[in-house]
């Protein structure tokens, strides 16, 4: 669990290992000086009934003349139970700033390891299940933190009382030791059955962040097809069991404090019984004074038992935090996968040499491209053509890098894409495609999203290349218009339109376009058309589209089909073939 050698979230909290030691201590320290409070009670009841102190105290308080001992002793007492108390309070800051420290440390280093994970981690996990554990798995991981800091002040206070009592009465002692152990079996039993409950409520969320996702993700088809009620009735079944669940723990862990309050106040009535009956060799004060230590004494087994109870309650949490760190860390590049050679200047080809690929799929695997052998010539547009399936978006992502082959190899200028920094590699490429999604923010703000230093005139110039300058223009704030969610204020002309935009900005050697004008009307598509001419005549150019007119404006065409390859140069047998 959290606190294992082999868990993959020590690294993250090894610096909370000094706090959980300055948490113990402090608590402690809170302790003590309310256990001496408590023992200072033993002169001041025997001085108020008139039975006499120790003599090692009376020899440290006869400087006090008789009528002040008393108020002396209150005094002191009072100003030990305010130290102990602004203690406490320290000690509560202290574990406040580790939580929130440990949360903002898990949360970055998750999002850190997502956005630097080798692309195929997201085709083997749902985005649901990843999304469930960011937005919730992980507070309720930092919850067990705090558990763990809670309980080392609540154990370290503990461990000062059990002294204290030592000190007192090691007789009665043993009464509560034997006690407290036969609770601990009670409450390991309950604490057992509280974690269990937990793992469904973790599952049950887990289906209902899914099924939330498939609402929102679906929401067109949904309205489109008339199915509200339909995917209503599925949304409740699955939170009607969230809720089922999450009712069952909270049963289990909130009918534990009672059942545990229950048998300490037992064991209090029987220590009393002993001390009165046949302990008698204790003074009144004394024994008074151990029952006030083991009644203070409560509060701080109950913190203990509470944090048991909060860290079970977490624990599947903490599980499913662990293991994707774990995924996360089997899933990182290593430093020779990065690549560390600087990108040639792309002057000659492209070349993908017997290259196949292998996407994971349910019961088994599912191959996208078989030894596939072409060339994309330098400062050249060619079209990548071929039926749905046919693997031409594995070549995009090949290209990008997002996976690299199965087997075969990619070449840059003869230059292996696997040697290539991967970082260098990507600054050297834009992609514009149907499918690129805008992201939250103005038009101006997604133009320059691959070139955060671009200035105005670069942003209007990438858009005019795109055709979109005269609608942004139109539009009531112009380049700082608020696009919305994934760009949805947008139509799919103008969303297609800002990201060939996004994509000119960066000036690429290599300018990838997936069907980057199948929104947009002939006439823009004729003007994008006329600017990518002479945007080829020192780049290079990779076209996918089922558009005669824009394929015919290509060098070379190669043509996908079943995960295979033929290259040709010229257009004309496209023209006849399946090109749209």
């Amino acid at each position: 669990m959290i606190l294992d050698k082999d868990s993959p979230l020590r690294p993250v909290l090894r610096g909370f290992r000094s706090t959980a030691a300055a948490v113990a201590t402090l608590g402690m320290i809170a302790t003590l000086l309310e256990g001496l409070a408590v023992a200072l009670m033993v002169p001041l009841i025997s001085l108020m009934i008139g039975s006499g102190i120790s003599p090692m105290l009376e020899a440290r308080i006869d400087i006090l003349e008789p009528r002040f001992r008393i108020p002396a002793l209150i005094f002191i007492i009072f100003g030990l139970i305010l130290a102990k108390c602004l203690v406490a309070i320290g000690t509560g800051a202290l574990i406040a700033k580790a939580e929130s420290r440990g949360g903002h440390a898990l949360r970055t280093v998750l999002v850190d390891r997502l956005l630097h994970v080798r692309h195929l981690f997201f085709l083997r996990n749902q985005p649901s299940e990843l999304v469930n554990i960011l937005s919730g798995e992980t507070w309720r991981a930092v919850d067990a933190l705090r558990s763990v800091l809670g309980g080392a002040a609540s154990a370290a206070s503990v461990a000062a009382f059990m002294v204290l009592m030592i000190w007192l009465n090691w007789r009665l002692f043993l009464v509560v030791l034997v006690g407290a152990l036969l609770i601990r079996i009670v409450e390991s039993r309950l604490v057992a059955t509280t974690s269990y409950r937990s793992e469904d409520v973790k599952r049950a969320n887990s289906r209902l962040a899914d099924r939330t996702l498939r609402i929102i993700l679906s929401m067109r088809v949904v309205r489109a097809f008339g199915q509200e009620h339909r995917e209503a009735d599925r949304f409740a079944e699955e939170s009607d069991a969230l809720a089922g669940a999450s009712y069952r723990v909270w049963m289990s862990g909130n009918s534990l404090s009672p059942v545990l309050e229950v048998l300490h106040t037992g064991l209090l009535v029987i220590i009393v019984l002993l001390a009165t009956i046949i302990d008698r060799s204790s003074s009144l004060p004394q024994i008074a004074a151990f029952l006030i230590l083991l009644q203070r004494a409560q509060p701080h087994l109950r913190g203990l038992e509470q944090a048991r109870i909060q860290f079970a309650t977490a624990s599947s949490s903490v599980v499913a935090v662990e293991r994707l760190l774990a995924g996360l860390d089997r899933e990182m590049p290593s430093i020779t996968e990065r690549g560390q050679t600087t990108p040639p200047a792309l002057g000659r080809s492209i070349a993908f040499d017997r290259v196949s690929f292998t996407y994971p799929a349910e019961g088994g695997e599912r191959r996208a491209l078989d030894a596939v052998s072409f060339s994309i010539p330098a400062h050249g547009a060619t079209a990548l053509v071929g039926p749905s399936g046919a693997g031409k978006s594995t070549i995009v992502n090949l290209l990008l890098r997002l996976y690299d082959p199965s087997s075969g190899r990619i070449t840059i200028d003869g230059i292996p894409l696997a040697e290539i920094d991967l970082a260098a590699w990507r600054a050297c490429v834009a992609l514009a495609g149907q499918d690129i999604e805008l992201i939250e923010g103005s038009i101006a703000q997604n133009i320059a999203y691959g070139q955060p230093d671009a200035t105005m005139d670069e942003i209007v110039e990438a858009a005019t290349g795109a055709d979109a300058h005269t609608f942004i223009q139109k539009l009531p704030a112009g380049y700082e218009t608020d696009v919305g969610a994934r760009g949805l204020a947008l139509s799919g002309g103008q969303r297609q339109r800002i990201g060939l935009a996004r994509a000119l900005i960066r000036r690429p050697a290599l300018l990838i376009l997936d069907e980057a004008t199948s929104a947009v009307d002939a006439l823009s598509e004729s003007r994008i058309l006329e600017l990518l001419d002479q945007y080829r005549k020192d780049r290079t150019l990779l076209i996918i589209s089922h558009h005669q007119s824009t394929i015919g404006r290509c060098d070379n065409v190669i043509r996908l089909e079943h995960g295979r390859a033929n290259a040709a140069v010229t257009t004309s047998s496209i023209h006849a073939g399946e090109a749209s």
